[in-house]
């Protein structure tokens, strides 16, 4: 359209391919159905490999070498891939030479296809959760009738501003949780949270959800050791769950997204939507 009427398009050659997509591709399987109404966006990333010469290149064939920007014959070096970066490939556990390719799918279950709906590349040695806010902005931009109901996300994403982002965007996260980084100031000395989001008491067990207090908007945990069983817990004069009642431990999820999520890391749902990231990780 912008063609024909005889505009220019913009100097942005990746914006202008997002947007073909969108018009192309995107667009009409959300008319037709493939997209579903209530849909789960798939993101992650992959080495995007350069077939160039990192060193860069002369004319007379020869590549670049040492820390000057001449080849041996003395000439200036020309690169082919100026955007090219070294970088590290998890998959193949090796460093490469190249860009990091960043894509949002979305998975249609009843037809069992995987669709491409936004991406971008990026800086090879930029961390994923960085590159997300460029790639959400974009993908807003050049699609703005597309709206992830759910966003489904490895470990990688599990940082508490993308929670807060995703939530005001009304959509809402999946995201597997960061073992390495299981710090929470809320819980009480002792206490610790497992990878599935659930607190772990002082003698080192997996604390069970009880329910909700309406009133205040807290999620109740009660004792792991079962009432009337010969168990006893080892740390009963000191756990409040042991002193002050099965229901001691009290929660409020908007104290942090991140370890307590709208939907629990181990239920059916969760994990329902995580399996359909299989498409954005073969990339």
């Amino acid at each position: 359209a912008h063609l024909s009427a005889g505009e220019q398009l913009s100097a942005n050659h990746e914006m202008v391919m997002q947007q073909m997509l969108g018009l192309m591709a995107v667009i009409p399987s959300m008319n037709s159905g493939c997209i579903p109404e209530v849909c789960c966006g798939n993101v992650d990333s992959t080495a995007y490999y350069e077939h160039a010469n990192q060193y860069g290149a002369c004319k007379c064939g020869k590549a670049r070498i040492g820390c000057e920007y001449k080849s041996e014959c003395g000439a200036l070096a020309r690169f082919s891939c100026p955007d090219g970066r070294i970088g590290y490939d998890s998959g193949k556990d090796c460093r490469y030479f190249g860009q990091h390719l960043h894509v949002v799918t979305v998975c249609n279950k009843k037809c069992g296809v995987d669709l491409p709906v936004s991406f971008t590349l990026a800086d090879a040695q930029r961390h994923d959760a960085v590159v997300f806010p460029v790639l959400y902005q974009e993908m807003s931009y050049s699609i703005p009738t597309f709206h992830m109901d759910y966003f489904a996300g490895d470990s990688a994403y599990d940082h508490p501003p993308i929670y807060d982002f995703l939530l005001s965007e009304g959509t809402i996260p999946l995201i597997a949780l960061n073992t390495s980084s299981m710090t929470y100031k809320e819980l009480p000395k002792g206490f610790r949270i497992s990878a599935k989001g659930y607190p772990i008491c002082p003698a080192k067990k997996e604390m069970a959800f009880v329910g909700n207090d309406e009133e205040d908007k807290c999620w109740l945990y009660a004792c792991p050791m079962k009432p009337g069983t010969a168990e006893v817990c080892s740390h009963k004069e000191k756990c409040p769950c042991c002193i002050n009642g099965p229901e001691a431990l009290r929660i409020n999820p908007k104290d942090s997204s991140r370890f307590f999520t709208v939907i629990p890391r181990d239920c059916d749902e969760f994990k329902d939507n995580m399996g359909g990231r299989s498409a954005s990780e073969r990339v």
